[in-house]
């Protein structure tokens, strides 16, 4: 019999859970992902969301496979480093506080759907993870391989269907009256009782490991004057002498100039998480907000991956009609995107050659070790590179 796995949160979830854990060996707050309760809201906007990506995939000719509710869980905000996270053990989690973002669902509705468990047989899966220990693939996506990929892909279809079904905003609004204040209300009450307290013993903890250090250094540097002040008073030479002494006036006016820079700088940092604490939580309800304001345009995770993405598109496009001068730019990359999408969703990896081949040797291997945390102009200045290797086919 398997051993249930209790976590906190599921940032702890998602790193410590072995690979042949399922949903119903998951206990949150006593009860397995499949016992999560639901509102009728919330079972609503999953069908919604799970029929608006079939229709996706009949289009583009893909065998659909249903996906259990149950598989689907809204957890507590506590919970919580993202709106929505997919498991590789064939289920996702949802923020509570994010019920009415349609886009989150039908986004790790769609990670669902690309996932090896929805291409074979779930005995086969499990038989594959006990003989190579290795973490189901979604889309393109296994453990850490191209994955700046698979979510620009996700993502982008997201998007798309969002963008070609307004109207299921509108149809899901009534469901969800009233939901916003309370879950604005249950994300203070959270910061305040839990998140700033847990937050100022951190720091607390952190000041006196700081504080300690200081003494030690105070400490050491008390060391360093006596030895001085004992090589001074043996020295027999006048110069080596005269200059041990001016190097330790110098030591005795620097060390406690050093001293209070590093209490300072050091603590004042410590001590200004509390502000920072405070801003995230703020951004967090201004996102709550945006979740409940039931807009399109509030679609805005992983732009960069979906720029890449629409790069890539246009690369392999162009370098097909470099091939082939009879084929249209346009229609060339709308066949690539959808030959792109039946490849994510069947786990064909082979396609991701196109992108060698469009980009030069070794750009997909650059591109998989790409960091997720590249800043602003990092970001430009990749894309730049794309389109200028773009310019070259």
């Amino acid at each position: 019999m398997k051993e249930n796995l209790e976590f906190k949160n599921t940032r702890e979830m998602y790193e410590n859970m072995p690979p042949d854990k399922r949903p119903n060996d998951i206990l949150i707050e006593g009860k397995s992902i499949f016992e999560q309760p639901k509102t009728p809201a919330q079972i609503e906007v999953i069908k919604t969301a799970f029929r608006l990506v079939t229709n996706r995939l009949k289009k583009l000719r893909i065998e659909n496979k249903p996906f259990d509710d149950k598989r689907i869980a809204f957890l507590p905000q506590r919970f919580f480093m993202n709106s929505g996270e997919y498991h590789d053990g064939d289920f996702f989690a949802v923020d509570e506080s994010s019920e009415a973002n349609l886009g989150t669902i039908v986004h790790e509705l769609i990670h669902a759907q690309s996932s090896e468990w929805r291409n074979y047989d779930e005995s086969e899966v499990e038989e594959y993870l006990n003989e190579n220990n290795k973490s189901v693939k979604s889309g393109f996506h296994r453990h850490t391989n191209f994955k700046t990929i698979n979510e620009g892909i996700t993502e982008k279809i997201a998007r798309e269907i969002i963008n070609e079904n307004p109207d299921e905003y509108e149809r899901l609004k009534p469901l969800f009256a009233g939901r916003m204040e309370e879950m604005i209300e249950k994300r203070q009450k959270e910061f305040q009782e839990n998140i700033l307290p847990r937050k100022i013993k951190e720091i607390e903890e952190d000041v006196e490991i700081e504080k300690q250090h200081i003494k030690e250094l105070q400490e050491r540097d008390a060391k360093q004057i006596i030895e001085l002040n004992n090589e001074i008073e043996k020295e027999e030479n006048e110069e080596i002498k005269r200059r041990l002494i001016e190097f330790r006036d110098q030591q005795l006016e620097r060390n406690p100039e050093n001293i209070k820079y590093y209490s300072d700088v050091i603590l004042r940092n410590i001590e200004s998480r509390v502000d920072t604490a405070k801003e995230i939580n703020e951004l967090k309800i201004k996102g709550i907000q945006d979740d409940y304001s039931f807009s399109p345009q509030n679609m805005t995770s992983y732009d960069f991956n979906v720029e890449i993405v629409g790069t890539l598109i246009e690369g392999i496009a162009k370098k097909n009609k470099r091939n082939n001068e009879s084929l249209k730019l346009d229609s060339g990359k709308e066949k690539v995107w959808e030959d792109l999408q039946k490849a994510y969703f069947t786990g064909n990896t082979m396609y991701l050659r196109e992108v060698d081949e469009a980009f030069g040797k070794g750009f997909l291997r650059q591109l998989d070790q790409l960091h997720q945390l590249l800043s602003e102009k990092e970001q430009k200045d990749f894309i730049k590179e794309m389109k200028n290797k773009i310019g070259s086919i």
